[in-house]
């Protein structure tokens, strides 16, 4: 899975979302038992870089709605910083509600933020 996610890391780095999207849906496909929050974290954090706001937010949702057991993935902080930072650089205040409540409904631990 390593290789994976360097490789759609790459991708990102070169601007090629569309290979790297390629890449994530076959891992995907070939593993589907187990969802790949990293590289859902390395695509959000992207589409934060780029300003596609929309597609990081799906992103996030996707991730959050694989979530079967309360010990499952939860987003990096280095994710919800990510996210802190888009909203701050766009003056969003409505952003940082938005990023709550989807984040709230798996019962995030907020205390930190």
């Amino acid at each position: 899975m390593r290789l994976v996610s360097d490789c759609v890391a790459a991708y990102l780095k070169q601007n090629t979302v569309e290979e790297a999207a390629l890449v994530f849906e076959e891992a995907r496909r070939r593993r589907s038992k187990e969802p790949l929050f990293s590289i859902k974290e390395k695509l959000m954090s992207y589409f934060l870089e780029i300003h596609e706001l929309d597609d990081a937010v799906r992103h996030l949702e996707v991730a959050f709605s694989e979530v079967k057991g309360d010990d499952e993935w939860r987003p990096s902080v280095q994710i919800v910083w990510d996210f802190l930072e888009y909203y701050e650089e766009e003056m969003n205040v409505d952003g940082h509600d938005e990023l709550y409540k989807i984040t709230k409904a798996i019962s995030f631990d907020h205390a930190w933020i």
